[in-house]
């Protein structure tokens, strides 16, 4: 009440509209909150996971046959490559390569994996494979 005995506790109400104080003030702390939330998340290692290319069927190479599967009967099998280029090596020749990878990062680790078929040039027939898979976890040396 004010000196002539009215009340003037409107503020105190439910239905009355923040003070542009309490709004500041109710703003400042959502930010410290989210501050503070993003800050834990980061120092407590949680990153998202960025996937980038397809993993390579490896489990499947068992359905082509080298010197038989043809360039269709691949591209069922595998689908088709991310990349292409050639490979020249003695006693081997030429050949067309197709290139199969992907990487995924989780945090500090990263994981690759790579396969590489082997196709005659003339022919495009499957002549083989090699594949790869590695890991590494980034800011660390030994």
């Amino acid at each position: 009440m004010d000196i002539s005995g009215r009340a003037i506790a409107a503020s105190c109400r439910p239905d009355s509209a923040p003070s542009s104080r309490q709004r500041t003030m109710r703003s400042g702390f959502k930010a410290i909150v989210v501050a503070a939330s993003v800050a834990a998340l980061m120092l407590g290692g949680c990153a998202p996971v960025m996937k980038m290319g397809k993993p390579p069927p490896f489990e499947r190479l068992s359905e082509l046959r080298a010197g038989e599967s043809t360039v269709k009967d691949v591209v069922a099998v595998l689908g088709q490559p991310q990349g292409r280029g050639a490979t020249r090596s003695p006693g081997f020749g030429l050949k067309d390569t197709w290139l199969y990878e992907s990487s995924e990062v989780d945090g500090t680790k990263v994981k690759t994996r790579m396969l590489m078929l082997f196709l005659d040039k003339e022919t495009g027939v499957y002549q083989g494979h090699m594949w790869m898979a590695s890991g590494m976890l980034i800011g660390q040396t030994k």
